[in-house]
């Protein structure tokens, strides 16, 4: 007799290993290289195989740590096969998780084992070991210790570094350097937000005829402006290391850090068709790409003016006033123009220091503009309405940026702006919600005493009107009844449903789904105003529904409201690497909470 623990031993086996054989076929551990030089990159791969059907839920429970190593990013990809077996079909799909890492210290680096959960089960995959050497020992010479036989000089003399190995004696190493793609950086360590550039060159002793792009650097970790993509070759003669090349430009970027400590550019990847050596034929296609370069990242310092809103770079600010005279309540444009070498994309408005007692902001827009090759302006453009007559004076803007070059902050300030503010015409209390004091005309038909366009309808003025009141009871006595009888049915609580959807928003911010929340934020927008507009707006811009909301509530939620819409907006279409840094996170975290304080307490106010 078996016994029961026996049994469920059994029973308990079995089902693990019918798990296993349905959930995963292998682990296996693959890495790029196993000797890196100092601030190289290199990457783990991680394939697991899955046998046909299965679709499991995969990802790196534990980036694995080292003190002489950091990791960059990890990414994943899927690849299938099939295979016929005495008549059978197999089919088969593995996922490779890959993580990217870079050097940091020289030394041993063994790293037992790389901790998995598949479909919310902890797996441990195998290890690495890599050796991390200073960069000039991680590759071999570079040339060949073997002297070359006349043939072979001929053959380089025509072909390049390309030449056919007739004699199997070619020493394929380095074999780029007569053709080769070359990404070129202004700098390799950059502080956070700094702009740089970075331009690839085609590099070669041959003729050029024709040349197609293979693939585009994804640049992961950066925000890139387009400076310039080649659309033809153009030959510049250049000397590099001692020999003279023919250079061509193909492709040139403005890019700015969006992540912390360190990023790398990835390769640009090229196919041409070269003629070389002495003679005008013997055309090759070769494929070439540009290696990956480690940008180096350095935080801005941690003593910040309290002005400081993003800026990096080297910048000057200016204010101006549509004009100086005005009326109280009568709207005027105030501009702050920020203009200089850097990017200014994620910067944010500097404080304006205007009283609240003195002046409402009614609208705020803001515009982005990138000019080749490194200059950027920041226009906000915003709508003020004077509260009080008299002169009245526009405080100067302070506003701070940090240079990259000097490492230090820059503190500036605008001119104060004087305006005379006379009294309006009338005086209306809601500045806000401006009403028209004259209302249109409405228009109402003339009732004739009879109807004349045929003698057999002729009808006494009397006897329609008794007509037209009984219908008009009736209908408000059916409309009486239906409305009692389905507010019975069918009840809404605008209340719940908003509690409802920050519940929801909540849960996303939990589960560190930043783009999510932002988005659903924005929605929770356009729900709050939609429901609480007194009439149908002529579009669903924001502005327009805002225009028909009641003239209190607007007063007291719309300039908060624009600018939570406009930051959250932002983030919703944010790249993936910046929702990834910390401090955007908590900026989202903290303008979802503002929103829902600002909703749930005009809702509050109202009831």
């Amino acid at each position: 007799m078996i016994k029961i623990g026996s049994r469920f031993f059994i029973l308990l086996f079995g089902f693990w290993a019918f798990s296993l054989n349905v959930l995963a076929a292998g682990i296996q551990t693959r890495i790029s290289q196993s000797v890196v030089g100092v601030g190289e990159v290199f990457t783990v791969s991680v394939d697991i195989s899955f046998k046909d059907g299965a679709d499991p839920i995969l990802e790196i429970y534990e980036v694995p740590q080292h003190p002489k190593i950091s990791f960059l990013q990890q990414s994943q990809s899927t690849s299938f096969e099939t295979t016929v077996y005495n008549g059978v079909t197999e089919s088969k799909k593995t996922v490779t998780l890959n993580m990217v890492f870079y050097a940091k210290a020289i030394g041993q680096v063994d790293l037992a084992s790389i901790k998995l959960k598949i479909n919310n089960k902890v797996f441990k995959a195998k290890g690495f070991k890599i050796q991390v050497v200073s960069k000039s020992s991680s590759r071999p010479n570079s040339r060949g210790s073997r002297s070359q036989n006349p043939m072979d000089i001929l053959l380089k003399d025509f072909f390049g570094s390309e030449a056919p190995d007739f004699f199997g004696k070619n020493n394929p190493t380095n074999a780029n350097l007569d053709f080769f793609v070359d990404v070129e950086t202004s700098t390799m360590n950059p502080y956070y937000s700094e702009m740089f550039t970075a331009n690839w060159y085609l590099y070669t002793n041959g003729r050029v005829t024709d040349i197609d792009t293979l693939k585009y650097p994804s640049l992961e970790g950066f925000w890139k402006d387009e400076i310039s993509l080649a659309t033809s070759l153009v030959p510049e003669t250049v000397e590099r290391s001692g020999r003279v090349f023919t250079r061509y430009l193909l492709a040139s970027y403005a890019l700015t850090p969006i992540i912390a400590d360190a990023a790398f550019i990835d390769p640009y990847e090229v196919k041409c068709q070269l003629v070389g050596g002495i003679f005008s034929f013997g055309a090759k296609e070769l494929v070439r790409k540009s290696d990956e370069a480690l940008i180096k990242i350095k935080s801005l310092p941690a003593l910040k003016p309290d002005n400081f809103t993003g800026a990096v770079g080297d910048f000057q600010v200016a204010a101006y006033a549509q004009d100086q005279a005005f009326k109280v309540g009568q709207p005027f444009r105030y501009q702050i123009r920020v203009v200089g070498k850097g990017q200014l994309k994620f910067m944010e408005l500097p404080p304006l220091g205007l009283s609240e007692d003195l002046f409402v902001i009614y609208d705020t827009s803001e515009e982005s503009q990138f000019i080749p090759p490194s200059k950027s302006i920041q226009t906000y453009n915003l709508l003020v309405v004077p509260k009080k007559a008299g002169t009245q004076t526009l405080p100067p803007i302070e506003f701070s940026f940090f240079d990259p070059v000097k490492g230090h902050f820059y503190e500036m300030k605008t001119r104060p702006i004087n305006i005379n503010v006379d009294q309006a015409d009338a005086i209306i209390d809601d500045i806000v919600g401006v009403q028209e004091k004259s209302k249109a005309k409405v228009f109402q038909p003339k009732l004739y005493t009879t109807l004349t366009s045929s003698p057999s309808y002729n009808m006494h003025i009397s006897g329609l009107y008794i007509y037209l009141i009984c219908l008009l009871a009736f209908l408000l006595s059916l409309s009486y009844v239906l409305f009692n009888f389905f507010k019975l049915q069918i009840t809404y609580d605008f209340d719940k449903d908003l509690k409802q959807r920050f519940d929801a928003l909540e849960t996303l911010i939990e589960q560190s789904q930043w783009r999510e929340a932002s988005t659903l934020a924005v929605n929770i927008v356009y729900f709050y105003v939609n429901a609480k507009s007194k009439n149908r707006p002529k579009s669903q811009k924001l502005e327009d529904i805002l225009n028909v909301l009641p003239a209190g509530l607007r007063r007291s939620i719309e300039v908060t409201l624009r600018e939570l819409n406009s930051d959250l907006q932002k983030y919703s279409f944010a790249p993936d690497d910046l929702l990834k840094n910390s401090d955007v996170n908590a900026k989202v975290l903290e303008k979802s909470l503002a929103l829902k304080e600002l909703l749930e307490r005009s809702s509050k106010d109202e009831s």
